[in-house]
């Protein structure tokens, strides 16, 4: 497949959604540039999902403009906005091979037969799957499946990808290696992908940014990184990896305390003062034994339970007042380990936990 598409602008200017007295999705604005990774996470019924298919053109929006390139395309049908899409369970057709499927958006379009069989044949080629052309979607695996669904979405150079769920049926190492697969596919094409998982790990692992969506609100757009950093709010907070979430009793200038009583060093002003803050703490910022000393924050904690999870273990720690800490170590050769009724320093700098207001 020559040459890589030029990918489409997307802009949702007050979209919001009804089904009679029942608010799917709020007002949403939001802007994508051209040739951006962008996903869209949050639990079930967010609205991540209608907003994905008021997109693609399943789901007629109650207000509001989609904006490809400048140009409103609600009220066309799906057919029309030449964009691809991308599902959970594929949309294979069982009765057609693996080339008929993926040069049926072709086919739909009135693309020459010379050039469907090329197309078809680059497009194949892109997701490796060059030499099973005459095979049916029963003779192949998930994994191909999921390859072929990506070659027929991108097999008419679309300027943007709809991807809903794509990875959700594959088990854990197959999904990984589909992501590599789709993000190549994705620089290879050019295009603008709109992403929607419940994954966040592979949200923030494929896209270049991310909105995260709550009862049909956006609550949070940003690069990954920058999210889980410095998140909105508590929900947010918790959504996006695990963390630490304190309530405080207090906070002035440079001091805070918790419920639990722990008198805290934090790096934030009386600015930072709300009605219920509460210290955000991500659990690979909690330095444990030598480390931990002169931090700022420091106390002799009981270890509740330890764990090797993939090249880390994963600490819960009590400190004193029953406070209870998580903690994510790297599983290093030689590194000390501690067990479940040990007791060890645990401590973190100010700079390394935020303040939350919401």
């Amino acid at each position: 497949m020559s040459g890589a598409t030029e990918g489409a602008s997307l802009r949702y200017v007050a979209v919001a959604k009804r089904y009679g007295p029942l608010t799917a999705l709020h007002p949403v604005d939001l802007s994508i540039a051209s040739g951006e990774f962008f996903a869209m996470i949050g639990p079930s019924g967010s609205g991540k999902t209608t907003l994905l298919g008021i997109t693609a053109g399943f789901v007629t929006p109650s207000q509001g403009q989609v904006l490809v390139n400048g140009r409103d395309i609600v009220g066309e049908p799906p057919h029309r906005r030449a964009v691809g899409m991308v599902f959970q369970n594929y949309s294979l057709f069982p009765h057609m091979t693996v080339a008929e499927n993926v040069g049926f958006p072709l086919r739909m379009r009135r693309v020459k037969r010379a050039e469907i069989a090329a197309r078809v044949q680059a497009a194949l080629a892109m997701v490796r799957m060059g030499q099973m052309g005459d095979r049916l979607p029963a003779q192949l695996s998930g994994g191909q499946q999921q390859r072929v669904a990506l070659a027929r979405a991108a097999v008419y150079r679309p300027a943007l990808l709809l991807m809903d769920e794509p990875l959700g049926a594959l088990d854990k190492n197959l999904r990984e290696e589909m992501q590599d697969e789709i993000r190549r596919l994705q620089r290879e094409l050019g295009a603008t992908v709109v992403y929607v998982t419940h994954d966040q790990q592979e949200a923030a692992t494929l896209a270049d940014r991310v909105a995260i969506l709550r009862n049909g609100r956006v609550e949070q757009v940003g690069p990954p990184h920058e999210i889980y950093e410095m998140p909105a709010n508590r929900f947010v907070a918790s959504f996006l990896g695990e963390a630490n979430l304190l309530p405080l009793e207090a906070t002035q200038g440079e001091r805070a305390r918790t419920a639990g009583g722990l008198e805290l060093a934090v790096a934030t002003s009386d600015a930072a003062s709300g009605p219920e803050p509460t210290l955000c703490l991500r659990p690979e910022n909690v330095r444990l034994g030598e480390a931990a000393a002169g931090l700022g924050n420091a106390w002799t904690a009981t270890v509740l339970e330890a764990v090797h999870i993939a090249g880390s273990i994963r600490y819960r720690l009590q400190l004193p007042g029953g406070t209870v800490l998580l903690a994510r170590a790297p599983a290093r050769i030689g590194d000390p380990v501690w067990q479940a009724g040990a007791t060890v320093v645990a401590g973190w700098r100010p700079a390394d936990a935020v303040i939350l207001l919401a």
